[in-house]
């Protein structure tokens, strides 16, 4: 039996009864086509999707449906009627309901999508994809800003996307979509200028918004001298991957926030070589960092 009627018997078996059957012999260049067509909308979507905390959603909903599957096999080999019944139920009706139930839990993305279809921030290349030479050279960008920031004292959080998209802090926030140097990151972190106030998003090699709002941290045993700048890196760096830079404007103290935890008293150095081994290592989540030993 070809490949392609054991895939569609195997997805009406599990309840996908809408698949119409394909009788005869296949058209190869159109079939090719045809999967090229449905695999460049899959990639988007999910592009679209890991742009915004509901990769996690749809990662759950993925798990969901793969549970009642496999319950569906267990419950029909121990002869459990009733069970099977039930699970059988729920997946006969579950592709009907389906896209109706993600145009709901989806919607806020769904309409971000639209109204953002066609720009360049979509097809942007993700920090864990970029070359080490590019990596060192933004790395370098945003190393040299911070410290020229620490010695003026002049406050900042910059935010540097990863895996888990900062799409759901864009809103009431500034687009940018600029490239990322020391220069401009500077500028808008200094006092007087109007994107001062909020953080940064940093989205491969360009700022991507300023004025961004992230959530403060509730955790009980963060120190209570720490401001509202830093509150607000911890609880980012809480939910979601990202690496979160911080300057103090009182003090003008280095730190970096990352998987719920803070690593203050950063110097320049020590925290350009934090950045490059975190960024290198591609989706690695690192918790309860150390300074690294420099020379």
């Amino acid at each position: 039996m070809p490949l392609l009627d054991v895939f569609t018997q195997t997805l009406r078996s599990i309840g996908f009864a809408a698949i119409p059957k394909v009788g005869g012999t296949i058209p190869v260049p159109e079939t090719i086509f045809d999967i090229l067509i449905i695999a460049i909308i899959i990639y988007y979507v999910l592009k679209i999707v890991q742009a915004s905390k509901a990769l996690q959603l749809f990662q759950g909903l993925a798990v969901f449906f793969l549970a009642l599957i496999i319950a569906d096999n267990i419950s029909r080999w121990l002869g459990l009627i009733a069970l099977n019944w039930m699970i059988r139920s729920v997946l006969q009706v579950l592709p009907m309901t389906l896209p109706i139930l993600l145009a709901i839990l989806f919607q806020p993305e769904l309409r971000k999508a639209i109204g953002t279809l066609g720009q360049k921030s979509v097809f942007s290349k993700a920090i864990d994809f970029m070359e080490a030479q590019e990596v060192n050279t933004l790395v370098n960008e945003i190393c040299q800003a911070v410290g020229h920031m620490s010695d003026r004292k002049h406050g900042a959080i910059i935010a540097i996307e990863r895996q888990v998209g900062l799409g759901d802090y864009e809103n009431g926030a500034t687009k940018i979509d600029a490239q990322a140097n020391s220069a401009l990151i500077e500028t808008i972190f200094y006092p007087g200028s109007a994107l001062h106030d909020g953080g940064i998003i940093i989205r491969g090699e360009r700022i991507a918004y300023a004025r961004c709002v992230f959530p403060l941290s509730q955790d009980p045993n963060l120190d209570p001298d720490i401001g509202t700048r830093h509150r607000a890196a911890v609880g980012l760096s809480e939910e979601t991957d990202a690496i979160i830079v911080v300057v103090s404007e009182t003090s003008g103290i280095i730190s970096l926030a990352t998987a719920g935890s803070l690593t203050r008293y950063l110097s320049r150095v020590e925290l350009e070589g934090l950045l490059k081994y975190m960024i290198k290592s591609r989706g690695k989540v690192f918790a309860n960092l150390r300074r690294p030993n420099v020379s």
